[in-house]
């Protein structure tokens, strides 16, 4: 396990089942100051035993209530200045989250994220083809987020976000999907700034059947009328190209 988490910062991982992940996950995080919240998993037994093991707390929902609920009854659960949320099918490099909370030295910083490479580890088709196309990774460049911006969002599967700026509320949870890009954009039009940091990274590890692979692309697809509503004219028009129509 990594070494002792700098005080200031809470940790919270949302959990739907997989405690062998939540395992792995656990081994690369700070210990202490980390509340694992279960999201109404089959096996809270499981989830229990794997967390405990290394001195993380357990917040269980009864039934399954979303994301959105899992990442802020962690929120509520936790007393920090800064959170950390992080997604239990993730593993944490050393800088993590430690390495972004620089960016709060500048008052008006709401939220900053790492950069979410693929784990390489893994050598099906479906784990090489994420290697260069994840939808997590958000490239090498240090960029100011905000609609409209070439960087229009970053996703919550790892994210530090200061704790004042986002309550009351935090995410949405009558969102399902998207509910990460909604955080952001209520943010940016509050005043607040996002950074992205590249210099600090999270390693996703990749689903390997291509059934429940394609079943979550789709789900993405299918946030993009809700935040049009909620945030009319930030999402990014498709700019298809010759190739990709034709095939």
């Amino acid at each position: 396990v990594a070494s002792e988490s700098a005080a200031g910062v809470d940790i919270v991982v949302p959990l739907l089942n997989d405690p062998d992940r939540l395992r792995e996950l656990l081994a690369t995080l700070p210990t202490g100051r980390v509340v694992v919240v279960d999201d109404g998993s089959t096996d809270a037994a499981a989830t229990e035993e794997v967390a405990t093991a290394v001195g993380a707390r357990v917040v269980r929902h009864a039934v399954n209530r979303g994301p959105a609920a899992a990442r802020n009854t962690g929120l509520q659960q936790t007393t920090a200045p800064f959170v950390a949320f992080i997604d239990a099918d993730c593993l944490a490099d050393p800088s993590w989250p430690t390495g972004l909370l620089r960016h709060f030295d500048d008052p008006t910083v709401a939220a900053a994220a790492p950069r979410i490479k693929p784990d390489d580890s893994g050598s099906s088709l479906l784990e090489r083809y994420e290697t260069t196309r994840s939808s997590l990774d958000m490239g090498g460049q240090p960029e100011l987020v905000r609609p409209g911006a070439r960087l229009g969002f970053v996703p919550s599967a790892a994210l530090v976000v200061r704790r004042s700026a986002i309550q009351p509320g935090g995410f949405d949870e009558d969102l399902r999907l998207g509910e990460d890009v909604d955080l952001i954009w209520r943010l940016a039009e509050a005043g607040w700034l996002i950074r992205y940091d590249p210099s600090v990274t999270v390693r996703h590890r990749t689903r390997t059947r291509v059934r429940s692979w394609l079943h979550r692309k789709m789900e993405y697809g299918t946030s993009a009328p809700t935040l049009e509503q909620r945030h009319p004219g930030k999402l990014a028009p498709a700019r298809p190209s010759l190739w990709n129509m034709a095939t």
